[in-house]
């Protein structure tokens, strides 16, 4: 079936002085059938393209509602089953897979395009049953009574606001859409600068720091200081200041001592080693 588009009254209303009743009665149930070929071609268009809609929207819904099931009893299932073999981080890779679900749902509009498809037709037969008994009674009228022009002016102002209604329906039902589906578009986007952004922080975290350290006394030890990193030595060092590569990314306790006339002293401060990048950090040995 062919898209909505606009088509054109084949024949129009006859000047009333310029032929009989019978032609005026003609040109009106012409105007009538076309109205009403108008609006049972919307009707037909929705019915038949809600029908895919449904399908896959349904699909897509019970494959998701199953996945997100499957996730929760996935763990209990490895728990009762001490022999199985399968590692629990499946869950998380099922409740992405069923996020995956929706998100297409969402952006190809399957099941908000078949309520919203549903809905439009209903309004159509709705407003065309109201248009139908109103046309009809605006035409009762004595036996052989020729219609007056004002008459005919009703029938004729009946038939363009039943119209109007009908492109009013089908406008509002594309302007949801429309909505719908920058929402989409924007949801998408917000999820792969997320993604980007994720991938980013997982490179960096794979990446290994540096930390670069001053000692504003260190020329005044007796003997060069040493440097431990999370309780473990690391080396001695003389001067003001030392640099640590290839750590991993993290926080890392930093501790110095050296000695100063004769006195041990010593600094201790927690340090937060960023991958790619290069942490400064100033002591003092007390």
């Amino acid at each position: 079936m062919e898209d909505l588009k606009p088509s054109e009254l084949e024949t129009g209303l006859k000047d009333k002085s310029s032929g009989s009743q019978k032609d005026v009665e003609k040109s009106l149930n012409q105007l009538y059938e076309y109205a009403i070929k108008k609006a049972t071609e919307a009707i037909d268009w929705y019915y038949f393209k809600r029908k895919p809609k449904r399908r896959y929207g349904l699909l897509l819904r019970y494959c998701s509602i199953f996945l997100i099931a499957l996730a929760g009893i996935l763990p209990i299932l490895i728990t009762i089953f001490k022999n199985c073999n399968i590692n629990p981080a499946w869950s998380a890779v099922v409740v992405g897979l069923a996020g995956l679900m929706l998100a297409i749902d969402k952006f190809g509009g399957f099941t908000s395009g078949w309520i919203r498809y549903v809905m439009a037709a209903q309004k159509l037969n709705q407003i065309m049953e109201e248009f139908r008994f109103t046309w009809e009674s605006n035409k009762v009228r004595p036996m052989d009574t020729p219609l007056n022009t004002d008459e005919i002016q009703t029938l004729i102002k009946n038939c363009q606001e039943f119209l109007q209604n009908v492109q009013l329906i089908v406008s509002d039902e594309t302007q949801k859409w429309v909505v719908e589906f920058q929402s989409a578009l924007n949801d998408i986007d917000e999820a792969a600068k997320i993604a980007a952004e994720s991938a980013k922080a997982n490179v960096k975290t794979k990446e290994e720091g540096a930390i670069a350290i001053t000692v504003s006394n260190g020329v005044s030890c007796e003997k060069p200081w040493s440097i431990t990193l999370n309780g473990k030595f690391v080396s001695n060092y003389s001067g003001n200041s030392a640099a640590l590569s290839n750590l991993k990314p993290g926080i890392v306790i930093l501790k110095i001592t050296g000695t100063i006339n004769g006195k041990h002293v010593e600094d201790e401060k927690p340090v937060s080693v960023k991958g790619g990048e290069i942490s400064s950090i100033t002591m003092t040995l007390a």
